[in-house]
Formats: C-alpha cells, sequence, structure tokens
C-alpha cells in the first residue's frame, strides 16, 4: 500500500494557515490512514518446549515438543506504528495572508514535481486596475488582503480617460512582466 502512494495533488490553502501547517496536517494524516490499513501478520518461530514427563516412563530422559509461536519483538505494541515519516513536498510556498491551491507531492512524485518547476512553464496572471488613477495603498500585506484597495488606498492624482492611451498601458505591462522575469532568474 505504501509503495503504491506516490504522485502530485493540490491541496486548498486557506488564509491565516501557514503553508506548513497544512503539509504537516496532510502527513500526519496521510501516516494515519496508512497504519490504520491491516498490517502484516506476526511472523513464527519453532520452539522446542519440554513436557513433563513422569518419573515412571523416562526417568532421566527428555520429552521435547515442536510448537509454532509468533515472534512478540515483531508486535506493533513493541514497535511502534509501521510508518511514522512519509516524505511529502512542497511545490511552492504561500504566504500565511494568502489563500489559494498548494501543489503537493509525496513519493517518487518529489522528483516530477521538481522537474515541473525546471521546465519554467508559462503562467498567465491577470491585472485589475483603473485607468487614470493613482493611488497610495498601504504597504501591509494583511490590511491589502482584507479591505479592496479602493476602500485602504487614498487617490493622489487622476488623469481624463483620453490620456490613457494603447501605448502607454502596453508599456506598463512590459515593465511588469520585465519586472517579474527578473525576479524568477534570481
Amino acid at each position: 500500500m505504501f509503495r503504491r502512494l506516490e504522485g502530485l495533488f493540490c491541496v486548498y490553502k486557506p488564509t491565516g494557515v501557514h503553508w506548513k501547517l497544512v503539509r504537516d496536517s496532510v502527513e500526519t494524516n496521510l501516516l494515519k490512514g496508512l497504519n490504520a490499513t491491516s498490517s502484516q501478520p506476526l511472523p513464527q518461530e519453532v520452539r522446542f518446549l519440554v513436557n513433563p514427563v513422569s518419573e515412571t516412563e523416562a526417568p532421566k530422559g527428555l520429552t521435547l515438543s515442536a510448537s509454532s509461536v509468533p515472534v512478540l519483538s515483531k508486535h506493533p505494541l513493541v514497535t511502534g506504528p509501521e510508518f511514522q515519516h512519509i516524505r511529502v513536498g512542497v511545490g511552492h510556498r504561500l504566504d500565511a495572508f494568502s489563500s489559494g491551491v498548494l501543489v503537493l507531492a509525496v513519493g517518487n512524485g518529489n522528483r516530477a514535481m521538481n522537474d515541473l518547476y525546471r521546465t519554467r512553464v508559462t503562467r498567465d496572471y491577470t491585472l485589475e486596475g483603473n485607468l487614470g488613477q493613482q493611488r497610495m495603498i498601504s504597504h501591509t500585506q494583511a490590511e491589502l488582503w482584507k479591505d479592496p484597495p479602493s476602500v485602504t488606498s487614498h487617490r493622489i492624482s487622476w488623469t481624463k480617460y483620453w490620456r490613457c492611451c494603447r501605448d502607454q498601458s502596453k508599456g506598463l505591462v512590459n515593465v511588469f512582466q520585465c519586472r517579474h522575469a527578473l525576479s524568477g532568474s534570481l
């Protein structure tokens, strides 16, 4: 059962929960499930037991009988749970204030996840904003995530709609893409 447990899967991380806590809870739940399954039967060993003999039958001889008994040193109450550690890898780390999908890997999925992140696949981002307004946004992430920018931000300046042209917006998007590419390569 343990050897078949491998691959990549996604888990939703809510806001206010650290990514490591999500990973640890997934690991403990997997270990509980693995240890709850029926374990292997205890190995048997042959022991020779002395049978009591009356003095009339064999005054100086011993009578031995072979019997099969379980090996108690392999019992789960002696050795503890069969599975005590399982390697759960995290693809990326989300901030505690953010919510989203975490990619987790188990077993050989860790190698597949490393290969996936080395390929540098194309990512798609959606940018929302109001054209023609410049706003001062508070710098704390907690405030940024609790309230939309329109509530916590103060307008510094604004411009008419006809002054925002396509070339300026393309230039702004190019700046964002360049900064993202530079931050990913460092």
